[in-house]
């Protein structure tokens, strides 16, 4: 299967970054990602507090890396808290 994928100038950096900080391509990475995707729906996708711990790792272990591609931690640290309370609010919504 070939999937596009129509991202944002912002959003193709931090694929980029991420990649490269694996040492990867971009479509192996996200390949990386489809194949920790739980087989049922029943299985939740992340365990939150997990999340929190490796994103938190993540940008600590970025901190002045991506200042070539106009991306700041603090930046990330706000994407991520906005992540969050999405995540929160879907969980409300929907009782998971």
């Amino acid at each position: 299967m070939t999937v596009t994928l129509e991202l944002t100038p912002a959003e193709e950096a931090k694929l980029a970054e991420a990649a490269r900080l694996e040492g990867i391509a971009p479509d192996v990475f996200l390949k990386r990602i489809v194949n920790r995707l739980p087989l049922s729906p029943d299985v939740p996708l992340v365990e939150h507090k997990d999340t929190a711990k490796a994103w938190e790792a993540a940008i600590n272990a970025a901190q002045g890396s991506l200042a070539h591609v106009g991306v700041s931690v603090e930046d990330l640290h706000r994407e991520r808290q906005a992540d969050k309370a999405r995540e929160e609010q879907q969980v409300q919504e929907h009782g998971h």
